[in-house]
């Protein structure tokens, strides 16, 4: 069994992308056995995303598939509650969108995430303060209609609902890549506990 986390490369003006950098700190801070840790950076690409997240699925057969972006916007921990099939019109990193502007043809305009993002919230913002992160946790429901958006319906139509995107603030605006991924640890590991 395994829990797998992706975080995205560089594209337009993050040359450093703070979702990959609070993701590759995550091996550090895990100290599970059970499930094992797996994560990886993706490029900011349609066409990997297309043809990649659904054999990733496959292979490793993961008990959540966790995907984590940087938005500009951004000003906490963001989970987004749910991903949308269409409107993909902004050009990725090799110059691109996707056919149609969809990422799977015939599939519904919206697909939620099974997991009780409320109680999640609600549970990392408890522990956060008790351990004086200082991180906050919020909700949303637009994940951007570009990879953030275009990977999550990906991985919720692969996997039936049980995935999660996290958007991320960029680093030190306001959190440290560090903070960034005890707060990313701290959503996996309650996700886990609720789910037993």
């Amino acid at each position: 069994m395994a829990v797998v986390v992706t975080g995205f490369g560089p594209f337009r003006d993050h040359t450093t992308n703070a979702s990959w950098e609070a993701v590759r700190g995550l091996p550090d801070l895990w100290d599970e056995a059970d499930p094992k840790l797996v994560v990886e950076e993706i490029p900011v690409e349609y066409s990997f995303v297309s043809t990649k997240v659904p054999d990733k699925w496959a292979a490793h057969n993961p008990i959540l598939y966790v995907h984590v972006g940087v938005s500009s916007l951004a000003t906490q921990i963001t989970l987004e509650q749910k991903a949308h099939n269409s409107g993909y019109i902004g050009l990725d990193v090799a110059k691109c969108c996707p056919e149609d502007t969809v990422c799977v043809p015939g599939g519904g305009d919206e697909i939620h995430t099974s997991i009780d993002l409320g109680t999640v919230m609600a549970a990392v913002n408890i522990q956060s303060k008790e351990m004086e992160l200082g991180v906050e946790v919020v909700l949303s429901e637009d994940a951007g209609r570009y990879l953030c958006d275009f990977v999550y319906y990906k991985s919720l139509n692969c996997s039936g609902g049980k995935s999660l995107f996290i958007h991320v603030p960029p680093v030190d605006k306001p959190y440290t890549a560090l903070q960034m991924s005890k707060a990313i640890q701290l959503v996996l590991k309650t996700i886990l506990y609720i789910s037993k």
